[in-house]
């Protein structure tokens, strides 16, 4: 709540699950102060039918994972918002991408890879984060950075009121190369019975306030150094999922009542959907000029039609790729496929060819 009660923030978050988003929004809306939450994420999302077109016309910031590219985009969408006055917290998942299970291995091991040369021990829940953007994204809200930690848990999860584990269900939130690793989407929402556990904690990087007052970036040393401290968040990001996994919670929780619950906003969320429909009902009825009860009929087929083209073209999507939903945003298992097979890009790590991943990896065993 303090966090978002500053105004402008900059949240780092784990990528452990592909809904992270909507938790994100949904936290934005509960409590004592309401935030616009705007996202980092991939091009392809503005791809995506009704949700993804709407991110792309509120602003977020949409990479294609070129610095050269993303660098211009990053710096003219936070001016643009600081010259209108309008705060958001900009939601930011450092590690970029997602690894699925016999999918993404290889860029595991690579992430292994790279924590060995830091001379550190591989992380064993998380991906490495990416930090060439950071020195950008920094501007947004130098002074009001936090990070945080998410675990998701499946079928209805209990938390024991002596010691404040998490018990009974299923922790989705496995180690990379875990077998019990799942990534959660929208279809484990629609399923019901999910949870999420969150820890966040203040985070202050490295800044040279004459450099940010003046509207630039940070120099090399600043960029080194918020590169070496997002390590190092990552690193303690890692051990708090780590002790999710192997005691039910994060560390310092020693009752239920560390925890705090974010309510379920079930009347306003479900009257907000009532008053939506009905208004939808009464101004299609007088732009197509036909009764209420008429134009009511069309929404019900509408919708019914929606629920058939998604069920079909998901489950066509399932079967065509490596059978993974990756339904961050309704249609996007779909959409990916297609990509997939007709020019060769990757569902992950932001749409890269397939063939370019693979004469990298030729290279790298190459040069060893």
């Amino acid at each position: 709540m303090r966090f978002k009660e500053k105004g402008n923030g900059l949240l780092l978050s784990t990528h452990v699950s592909r809904i992270d988003w909507l938790l994100a929004v949904y936290v934005g809306m509960v409590g004592r102060a309401q935030a616009r939450v705007g996202f980092v994420a991939e091009v392809t999302t503005a791809l995506m039918p009704i949700l993804g077109w709407s991110r792309y016309l509120l602003g977020d910031i949409l990479l294609q994972r070129a610095f050269h590219k993303d660098r211009p985009r990053i710096l003219d969408n936070i001016s643009a918002f600081h010259k209108s006055k309008v705060d958001r917290v900009l939601f930011l998942a450092p590690e970029g991408t997602i690894a699925d299970p016999d999918v993404d291995d290889e860029y595991v091991k690579n992430c292994f890879d790279f924590m060995r040369k830091e001379k550190r021990e591989p992380l064993t829940h998380l991906l490495t984060p990416r930090y060439k953007g950071m020195s950008a994204f920094v501007t947004h809200a130098p002074d009001n950075i936090a990070s945080c930690s998410m675990c998701f848990v499946k079928d209805h999860p209990t938390v024991n009121p002596a010691t404040g584990a998490v018990e009974g269900g299923v922790n989705t939130t496995k180690p990379l190369l875990s077998p019990g690793r799942q990534i959660c989407d929208l279809h484990d929402i629609f399923g019901g019975g999910l949870k999420v556990f969150v820890k966040i904690q203040p985070l202050e990087l490295f800044s040279d306030r004459s450099l940010l007052d003046a509207g630039r970036e940070f120099d090399d040393a600043g960029a080194k150094k918020i590169r070496e401290q997002l390590i190092e968040d990552q690193v303690l990001k890692d051990s708090w999922t780590r002790t999710f996994d192997e005691t039910g919670k994060y560390p310092g929780i020693e009752t239920a009542d560390d925890w705090d619950v974010f309510p379920t906003l079930h009347f306003r969320m479900n009257g907000i959907l009532a008053v939506h429909t009905y208004l939808t009902m009464v101004c299609g009825a007088l732009i197509f000029g036909c009764s209420q009860a008429t134009f009511l009929r069309w929404m019900v087929n509408l919708v019914l039609g929606t629920f058939v083209t998604h069920g079909a073209s998901y489950t066509v999507g399932i079967l065509t790729t490596d059978g993974k939903s990756r339904e961050s945003l309704v249609g996007e298992t779909a959409i990916k496929a297609f990509l997939r097979v007709a020019f060769g890009r990757n569902p992950n790590q932001g749409g890269k060819k397939e063939i370019d991943e693979a004469k990298g990896r030729v290279e790298s065993k190459k040069t060893k």
